[in-house]
């Protein structure tokens, strides 16, 4: 939906809870191919939304193994849906309980 709003001169979608028709967004972003969007969340839901729809994951106040586990959970489920998990981005924000500068290295 974003991607095409983005990309395109104007864009449709017919969803579940949004539909619009021939709506016009502007200014438009210059890498319009290639503009990230990341969706947050831990929960199974959550991660499926990014393995189906996005190239990018907000992680928040995981420690870094939990971090590593969503992320290879993310990896299988690029591959099941036919995604390059190459192409997954990750951002995290490292909550204050799990975090010391001995995580920088890991």
């Amino acid at each position: 939906m974003c991607i095409s709003l983005w990309r395109d001169e104007r864009a449709s979608f017919a969803g579940e809870f949004v539909r619009f028709d021939g709506a016009r967004m502007n200014p438009k972003p210059i890498a319009r191919d290639e503009l990230p969007v990341y969706f947050g969340g831990e929960s199974m839901p959550a991660l499926r939304r990014v393995a189906k729809y996005d190239n990018g994951w907000l992680g928040s106040n995981l420690s870094p193994a939990e971090n590593g586990e969503k992320i290879a959970t993310l990896r299988e489920m690029f591959i099941r849906n036919g995604r390059d998990p190459n192409q997954l981005r990750v951002m995290m924000m490292p909550g204050v309980a799990h975090f010391s500068p001995d995580h920088l290295g890991r």
